[in-house]
């Protein structure tokens, strides 16, 4: 059976008591057994109700428990100083243990098999009490707590003892342990018995090995195991990508494409599996599809009114698809310079339980982002001096000029239709929510007392918040995200002398000017001569 979090234990048979004395003597707690006079006790293997932790599965919680058997002559107590650890078996990257001894060892006999039979004595009776109690748990007037958890609680009130034991502040044994392949070991420990609480599931109820005369126990009388716990996988997973990386970039306005990548996990442990997206800065624009190992499945999406996410019950998809891979895609138009996606994987396992990010479900999120830059138009002579009314347009490296409406980007149909933009009092003008990549600015029309030589172009390469510009020597970057862009100045509608990009046409006209004025004087001089 499947424990919360994903453990798994083989649990033992629970006792039937037949009491052939007229008053009940006191008992001692011997797991297995009780002795008293005028007792007398059988071990039966029934149903799982008349099992100790039939369910705890679950429940994620494991009750080591001892087989019936009588102590002989031999037996003696466990020394609680004796070193131990726990180790958990499984998928246990990403979760961290922490165990809490509840109970210490008494009464051990080991047979030679290295089997053991014990008896069980509380740490923290009154927490321990408490926490039984508050499962609905019975204990009776001078019954240890651990007892009573073990010979009288069905499988739902341990779970829920376990639980409430957690939450109790009991005190925490040894150090804090967190998984990174499949095996975590908790070390610091002493023999006896533990509560273990794990991050990514509910706790669990376990014993250490035990050690008596000079043998070690690693296993109960019945074959329970002692110092183990094999988590049984009920973890589940998702990885998102946006356009095939886990985080993206992309012009506001624009579509960009989600995949959704599900690892199928065991029908027979997990019952229920739900899928839930959800979308910030954004507007989901197709119904999502999927495939598992590459092959079409239907799936029955519900999108939200708002177009800001969805669910889909994929539970008609476990059967028959354990380790195969469930992609599912969609389309996004951004509509904010950070769009972000939040996806979840949700369930129950085949017990019940609820899986969820918090306890071994799935989560992941991705961001899409956009940028701005600035250009601040100067006079090329008095650069402090900022120009007004000059025109810029843009351009992907495609070629494609672009036109932005309401924040949004989109191709225009040529440069005529390119979205100008115009510098400032300050000269500043602002192109805000692009994408990474490289685009090309052009200035179409210069400020009022300033010209513009040909064609001026520029690149601006935009990448993660930083932009770099190049292409022209009048560009200059400032600060990571923006430039000075210089304009040459005109004198009496002329350009100046000595400045970049001067008319040509003027400067020709007085090259030949003062040429044809020298030819006139030396054909003077050649006539005086004469």
């Amino acid at each position: 059976m499947p424990c919360d979090g994903g453990t798994r234990l083989i649990f033992l048979d629970r006792i039937q008591e037949t009491d052939t004395s007229v008053a009940n003597p006191p008992r001692q707690t011997i797991l297995g057994k009780e002795e008293g006079s005028g007792w007398r006790v059988e071990r039966k293997q029934q149903m799982a109700t008349k099992k100790i932790a039939a369910g705890l599965l679950a429940a994620a919680t494991l009750i080591s428990t001892p087989a019936v058997g009588m102590i002989a002559a031999g037996t003696a107590m466990a020394d609680p100083t004796t070193a131990a650890t726990i180790t958990v078996n499984g998928d246990v990257a990403g979760h961290t243990f922490k165990a809490y001894k509840i109970a210490t060892y008494g009464n051990v006999q080991i047979d030679g098999n290295g089997a053991a039979k014990l008896t069980l004595t509380s740490t923290d009776q009154a927490k321990i009490t408490a926490a039984a109690q508050s499962a609905g748990i019975t204990v009776a007037s001078g019954q240890d707590p651990i007892d009573a958890v073990t010979r009288n609680a069905s499988a739902a009130q341990v779970k829920a003892f376990a639980k409430a034991l957690a939450a109790s502040g009991i005190a925490q044994t040894g150090q804090t342990t967190t998984g990174s392949g499949k095996t975590a070991t908790i070390g610091n420990l002493t023999e006896g018995w533990y509560l273990v609480t794990d991050s990514k599931g509910l706790p669990v109820l376990v014993g250490t090995q035990v050690t008596s005369n000079g043998k070690t126990a690693t296993k109960m009388a019945n074959g329970g195991p002692l110092g183990t716990i094999d988590i049984k996988s009920t973890s589940l997973s998702v990885d998102k990508k946006v356009n095939g990386s886990d985080d993206g970039s992309a012009s506001v306005g624009s579509t960009v494409g989600y995949t959704v990548t599900i690892p199928m996990p065991d029908p027979a442990n997990v019952a229920t599996l739900k899928y839930k997206d959800t979308l910030t800065g954004g507007k989901i624009t197709d119904t999502p599809t999927a495939t598992i190992d590459g092959k079409t499945v239907s799936i029955s999406p519900v999108v939200d009114s708002n177009k800001a996410g969805f669910t889909v019950d994929l539970t008609s998809l476990i059967a028959g698809n354990k380790g195969k891979t469930l992609v599912i895609t969609y389309h996004v138009r951004t509509t904010a310079k950070t769009v972000t996606n939040n996806a979840e994987l949700n369930g129950t396992d085949t017990d019940g339980n609820v899986i969820d990010p918090s306890h071994g479900g799935g989560s992941d999120t991705t961001s899409v982002k956009a940028y701005d830059f600035d250009l601040t138009k100067v006079d090329s002579v008095s650069t402090g001096t900022k120009l007004q009314g000059a025109q810029f347009k843009i351009q992907k490296k495609n070629g494609a000029w672009l036109k932005q409406t309401d924040g949004a980007w989109s191709d225009a149909k040529n440069e005529a239709d390119a979205t100008p933009f115009t510098t400032n009092a300050q000269g500043q003008t602002n192109f805000t929510g692009l994408g990474n990549g490289t685009y090309t600015v052009k200035e179409v029309a210069a400020p009022a007392d300033h010209y513009l030589a040909g064609t001026f172009t520029f690149d601006a390469t935009v990448h993660n918040g930083t932009t770099t510009f190049s292409g022209n020597n009048l560009v200059s970057g400032l600060d990571g995200d923006s430039a000075q862009v210089k304009n040459n100045p005109t004198v009496n509608g002329l350009a100046k002398t000595g400045e970049g990009g001067l008319l040509l046409a003027g400067s020709a006209a007085a090259a030949m000017a003062a040429i044809g004025l020298g030819c006139a004087l030396a054909y003077k001089r050649q006539q005086a001569q004469a």
